[in-house]
Formats: C-alpha cells, structure tokens, sequence
C-alpha cells in the first residue's frame, strides 16, 4: 500500500527528537532516504546529509518527511514543491505529459537548466560592480504564451508565432554530456505544441500580491515566494516543456544583456563593472539594485564587500565575518549539532 498524503515539513531540533524517539519505538529505522518506488511498510527512513536532517515516516493515511537544519539557522522555508504544484493547479490544471520526459536530464529526462554563467577575465579579483536583481522572473515568464500540452505533440517545421519546439543540448555544466531542454520558435523542431495565452495570469497576479502585501521577513511573504518559485520546479515531474519554456525565457532575457562588462550572471541577476540601463522598479519583470560596491567570484560563488557570501551547497552560517573568497579555504563544517544515540545532541562549539 502506499500512501494518500505525503508532505515535507521543516521543524525545531527539539521537535525532531520527538519525531525520532516516536520513529525507533515503533518502526525498522533505515538510514538512506526512501526511493520512490518503495512503500513504507512500517519502515521509517532517516537521512544525515551534510546541513539538513530528515526522517520520513507515515503515521495512519499522513507521510511526512521532518527536516531539520544542523547548523541551527532559521528555516524560512513554509511550503515545498508539492503544495506549491497543486496550489498552481488550482488556477490552471497543468496537463501531465508522458512520464518518460519527466526527471532530471542525466537521469534520462527532458530538464531546462537555468543559465549560470561568470567572466573569467576577473574571477578572482576584487571589482567595483552592480548588481541587479529581477523581481519575480519566474512569474514574469509566466504571464507570456505558454505551450499548450492539452493537444497531442508533433514533430516538423515550428509555424513561427503560432507554436514552439524544444530541442535537446549538451549541457556545458555537466561532465557526463547530460542534455538540457531549450525552446525554439521557428526552424524544425521533434517537440512541437501550439502556443496559447497564459493561463496562469490570475495565479501570478493573486500570489504576487501577496508577496508584495506581506510584512518583510513574515511567514506569509516567505510563503508567496515558495508558491511562485517552487511550482515552477515541480513542473518537471508533470511537465517539463513548460517548464522549459519558463526558464528559457528567462534565461534569454539575461544573455541578452551579457557584454564584456559583466562580471557574472544566474536565472534573475546580473552583475556588472558599469551601471545598466534597465527598467527600475518594484513590478513583475523590473529590476532593482541589489549591491553596490566591491564584489569578487570564483566560478558560480561570489562575495560582497558589506558581508553576503553565496557558495554553492556549502551554508552561509559557516563562514566568518573576516573569510575572504579570493584567498581563505572554504569552511567544511560549521554545524552545532549532530546525530547520536538515535536523537540530535548539541556539540560544542570549539570542537568544529
């Protein structure tokens, strides 16, 4: 049997000890996380990774996955990909495409891969920058025309402006040739659907405003933004050309603007050694100025001068005020708990 609900929810260290006391008393604990074509069978899975922590457990007809984070920073995070999918669905139900194109690209899947791109003229050197941000760039390139998967899908020339193709790409950031999933707009095409106005117009307005209308910092503001962004990633387990259409779009939105000025880029931001004449404001798809000052990176992490760090899969908690990206080693822990004797126990501080 499996199960009617499934959710993640994100809880206190002390409200995982009772999750873990209530999981070794009453189920076989395994320590890897539950594939998903395995039922739960009394069976709870316990997962240690580098900063988050997760047990997953079905309790009646519930099964919730418990995170909680090591390093004892705050999780901001109220909904996940799942709720964030169905609460899209419920503007719009998203038409599920065949599951062989779903997953992630090296695992056989059609997966769009957001742009991450730096100039190596600079890396590794500090520079007086600016740096953009994109409001809501998702949300943007969900108010264009979107694929229309309620029709079957063809393959042959694309009639320009009536529909859109995908085609399948290597992917440069990938060392095993893993293929990316791109939009196309004329030329010939294996993936072919007709182009309809967005019917997600109502979905992007309601939860947009909400962002907007939350305090700063608020459970509600955090929410709305999980709500816009998550979706979209869910998209590629349902269906992953409307997906690629969100991100492509996006991502042709910023290789547009790379000149031998900017520094580095992602999906919603820009930096660059000049100021750029973009759109300023606080709407859907304008920009604001996020820094100002001196920045320096190395690949796709970056550090700002007044104190932000961004590195890839390692927590900003970790780092100390004084680390320095151009010539400090990066930190390999800084977690203040640890898994032992089948519950969470603090460890000191001086022995990380």
């Amino acid at each position: 049997m499996g199960f009617s609900r499934y959710r993640k929810k994100y809880v206190s260290v002390k409200e995982m000890n009772e999750h873990l006391k209530y999981a070794f008393k009453y189920y076989e604990v395994v320590y890897r996380e539950k594939t998903r074509e395995e039922t739960f069978q009394r069976k709870a899975f316990l997962h240690d990774s580098m900063v988050n922590f997760s047990l997953t457990y079905k309790k009646g007809s519930y099964a919730c996955t418990y995170i909680c984070r090591k390093d004892d920073e705050e999780i901001q995070q109220q909904v996940d990909g799942g709720e964030a999918y169905r609460i899209l669905c419920k503007y719009y139900k998203v038409p599920e495409v065949d599951t062989k194109y779903c997953g992630k690209a090296d695992e056989g899947g059609l997966s769009a891969s957001p742009i991450l791109w730096h100039n190596k003229k600079y890396e590794g050197t500090w520079q007086k920058a600016y740096g953009y941000d994109l409001n809501s760039a998702y949300s943007a390139a969900m108010l264009e025309p979107i694929p229309d998967c309620s029709v079957p899908m063809r393959s042959g020339i694309i009639k320009k402006g009536l529909e859109i193709g995908f085609e399948e790409v290597l992917n440069p950031k990938k060392d095993n040739l893993a293929t990316m999933l791109v939009p196309k707009y004329e030329g010939f095409s294996q993936y072919i659907f007709p182009l309809m106005d967005s019917p997600f117009k109502k979905f992007v307005e309601n939860w947009y405003n909400k962002k907007c209308n939350a305090l700063p910092g608020s459970s509600q503001k955090t929410k709305a933004k999980g709500v816009l962004n998550y979706s979209v990633g869910y998209l590629q387990k349902k269906n992953p050309f409307i997906r690629a259409t969100i991100i492509g779009r996006c991502n042709e939105l910023i290789k547009s603007l790379i000149d031998e000025d900017t520094l580095f880029c992602n999906t919603d931001s820009i930096v660059s050694r000049k100021k750029l004449n973009l759109p300023i404001g606080t709407g859907i798809g304008e920009w604001k100025i996020e820094h100002e000052g001196e920045v320096a990176y190395i690949g796709a992490n970056y550090q700002w001068k007044d104190g932000e760090v961004s590195y890839r899969h390692i927590p900003k908690s970790w780092f100390k005020k004084d680390w320095d990206i151009t010539k400090d080693t990066v930190p390999s822990n800084g977690n203040i708990y640890e898994f032992k004797d089948k519950q969470l126990r603090r460890i000191k501080y001086e022995n990380i």
